[in-house]
């Protein structure tokens, strides 16, 4: 394999990393303020 495509696939795989991270964030993000209102809605708490 030669140095610039070895490069050009190491670009690759950090921008799909990066987008991994970012669907991550926002998934749990989502998913956290979908519960919290879910929990007011029904007066649900942790006890």
């Amino acid at each position: 394999m030669q140095p610039t495509q070895q490069a050009a696939n190491a670009w690759r795989i950090l921008f799909l990393l990066v987008l991994a991270k970012l669907f991550n964030f926002f998934d749990r993000s989502i998913a956290a303020s979908i519960t919290e209102a879910i929990s007011r809605r029904w007066s649900l708490s942790d006890l």
